[in-house]
């Protein structure tokens, strides 16, 4: 979109599509991060059709209405000595940093996590009186819901990732506070409180004086506290049944140190002044090339990926999720079995009860519906915009992007919609 232009996007979701809590930004390479801190980002909801919520319980239906939506988000100023900008989002049309529950009520929080410096990060809710449940991850809601209760209330963030939890606060008491914090750049499965930044979210809790009688809980028999399996889309079947992949790919997320320095003679002795170190990253030893893809595959292939070093440069691949089939899942953060959009985890598994750790997580994936080309890259994206970006060339079907867009308009023109 050229500079002050405007161009309307439109898209028919059907009824058939997979919901949860998405998110968009701008992906002019290399400008991505200049326009992400810019502002070029936000985020999508795709909510249950009439028809599907319908059918749940009215406590389940009253909990999906309990919708709160927090998007944070962390740049660096690089023109105010490299000083960090926060900022929160709530809600779909107002910001606020207080959000009030009514104690004992289960709400559904969609959280949103956009940084560029730091590939790991955590949102925890700071409150003895408060109880999390994991409910979706990137969009994709969990096998079964509610998750089991955790012991803590902390969890893990890519720099793109999202979370769907369900919370549930009692009154609090005294000099207590409920609050949420997003812990950033704390590295690899690191847990400590070292980086803890000020409360972004307040929660206040007080009785229910609305006449409501219909209590909202995630469960489908709240009295039993039942789990139950969501309906999920033809394209996310469970990968892990399938006893034969058509192709594996290794790729090794790299980046290599190159440090130049000018030489000075001086008495015979050579020093070294003026040095200076470069970061190249790159995918299999790959970088960008618009001409040429770096893995054919077909149109309906299940791949099967051995993901390398994703701790330090997040995974992304558009369109097609990842299901994590590393044994024990990958880290302490990434289930076995479920759906993912970006991996930043290294895998760990247990064996005869001992802890194994290593740089690689293996995921698979199918290819539905989308052919030609597919872009997958790092999510740190300054690393984007540095070439750390390549393309699959998927064969067999209508290749998408060929679809001629809408023109674009003066801004001026256009009628803006919360």
């Amino acid at each position: 979109v050229d500079p002050g232009k405007c161009l309307t996007y439109q898209y028919h979701i059907l009824d058939t599509a997979d919901v949860g809590t998405f998110w968009y930004h701008s992906h002019q390479h290399p400008l991505a991060t200049d326009q992400v801190q810019g502002g070029a980002y936000g985020m999508l909801i795709v909510d249950e059709t009439k028809h599907t919520m319908m059918s749940y319980p009215p406590h389940v239906q009253q909990f999906f209405q309990n919708e709160i939506n927090i998007q944070f988000s962390s740049f660096v100023d690089r023109s105010n000595n490299e000083q960090r900008i926060n900022q929160v989002n709530h809600g779909r049309v107002s910001r606020r940093k207080v959000i009030d529950l009514i104690q004992d009520e289960y709400y559904y929080f969609r959280i949103s996590a956009v940084t560029i410096v730091d590939p790991i990060n955590y949102v925890e809710f700071k409150s003895s009186n408060c109880e999390t449940r994991i409910i979706a991850y990137d969009g994709t809601y969990r096998s079964k819901i509610p998750h089991e209760k955790k012991k803590s209330n902390k969890y893990m963030l890519s720099s793109s990732s999202r979370i769907d939890l369900a919370v549930k606060c009692q009154s609090l008491q005294g000099d207590d506070e409920s609050y949420i914090v997003f812990h950033q750049g704390q590295g690899v499965e690191k847990d400590s409180d070292d980086s803890i930044m000020e409360p972004f979210v307040t929660i206040r809790t007080s009785k229910r004086n609305d006449g409501v009688t219909t209590v909202a809980s995630p469960f489908w028999n709240a009295e039993t506290q039942t789990q139950w399996s969501p309906k999920r889309p033809y394209y996310l079947p469970d990968l892990s049944l399938v006893k034969e992949v058509d192709d594996v790919w290794d790729l090794h997320m790299q980046n290599k140190t190159i440090v130049q320095s000018d030489s000075i003679s001086n008495g015979g002795v050579t020093k070294s002044d003026n040095t200076e170190v470069e970061v190249v990253v790159s995918m299999n030893h790959h970088t960008w090339d618009v001409e040429n893809p770096i893995r054919t595959f077909q149109l309906n292939q299940l791949i099967e990926l051995n993901l390398w070093n994703t701790q330090f440069h997040p995974f992304h691949i558009h369109i097609n999720r990842m299901q994590i089939v590393e044994p024990g899942g990958c880290g302490s953060h990434y289930e076995e079995g479920e759906y993912y959009d970006t991996i930043a985890a290294a895998a760990s598994t247990s064996l005869e009860g001992k802890q194994e750790k290593r740089d690689k997580c293996t995921v698979r994936m199918k290819f539905f519906d989308f052919a030609g080309r597919i872009v997958a890259h790092c999510h740190k994206l300054n690393h984007e915009d540095k070439g750390m970006m390549v393309w699959v060339d998927v064969k067999g079907g209508d290749e998408h992007d060929t679809i001629q867009g809408e023109a674009q308009e003066e801004c001026m023109n256009i009628e803006l919609t919360s």
